[in-house]
């Protein structure tokens, strides 16, 4: 089972434009804890088996390798990051207090 965190933010009265912020951050750890994760396909698999437990995200014309363990985050303006579980620790922190 995927470990969910939500976070909205509320923008500061100065800012003119909105950011992306967070909305949702999953903890990827099999296929089908978040529908933005495809698994690799067969051809990459052929060459590197150990991507079998893995997966991608589509992203601004590229993809991003999605591990077990890693953090998925969908942003409010519906586009995904993935970072690794030492990448979201500090963000976190800085959220609780």
């Amino acid at each position: 089972m995927a470990t969910q965190a939500t976070r909205t933010q509320s923008l500061d009265a100065n800012m003119s434009s909105p950011l992306p912020v967070v909305v949702q951050a999953t903890r990827w750890t099999k296929h089908g804890d978040h529908p933005a994760v495809e698994p690799y396909g067969p051809s990459l698999l052929d060459q590197y088996p150990s991507y079998a437990e893995c997966g991608i995200v589509a992203h601004d014309y590229r993809y991003l390798h999605v591990a077990p363990g890693f953090w998925v985050l969908t942003l409010s303006d519906g586009t995904h990051r993935v970072l690794k579980p030492e990448q979201l620790d500090p963000v976190l922190h800085s959220l609780v207090q």
